[in-house]
């Protein structure tokens, strides 16, 4: 089963070098062959909550090279439940689950909930330079948003005859 999934895996990471959606298609099948199977032994199940890490990370991935935003928070966030578990800790495939969050609700413009998931990011890989790249973008944006927002409520305001 875990080789059968890693294979899945495999297939998948080449795929998603080409661009192709056959990427997800290979993830997701890996995903559901791990999903299926139930440990014999603690060993068996650490093993395969390794392996469903690493394909749930590159599912999340793959779900939002095409736009699959909620799907990519779903994978992305089962993976960052597993690596929360003291026997898996492993604070940079944390911090990678949180940044694709992150991503993710950048596609939708949802800079509060984006903002949110780079902090739990930040905290896992303080010195990510991506991640503080990213912090600073995001900033730029919510600045732009505030700049917007503003500029619409005094222009809503001269229409309506209102005076500072």
């Amino acid at each position: 089963v875990l080789k059968l999934a890693s294979i899945c895996r495999q297939k998948g990471n080449e795929s998603f070098k080409k661009k192709t959606k056959e990427a997800y298609n290979s993830y997701l099948k890996g995903y559901k062959i791990l999903d299926s199977h139930s440990p014999a032994d603690e060993e068996e199940e650490r093993q395969l909550q390794e392996e469903k890490i690493r394909i749930s990370l590159n599912l999340a991935q793959a779900c939002l090279e095409h736009g699959r935003t909620a799907d990519c928070r779903r994978y992305a966030g089962e993976a960052a439940k597993y690596l929360l578990n003291e026997n898996l800790k492993n604070p940079i495939k944390l911090a990678k689950a949180h940044y694709t969050i992150y991503k993710s609700y950048m596609k939708e413009q949802k800079l509060s909930h984006a903002k949110k998931e780079l902090e739990k990011a930040v905290q896992h890989a303080p010195h990510d330079p991506t991640i503080r790249e990213a912090f600073v973008k995001l900033e730029k944006a919510q600045a732009r948003e505030n700049a917007l927002e503003k500029d619409s409520m005094a222009r809503m305001g001269e229409k309506m005859g209102w005076r500072d």
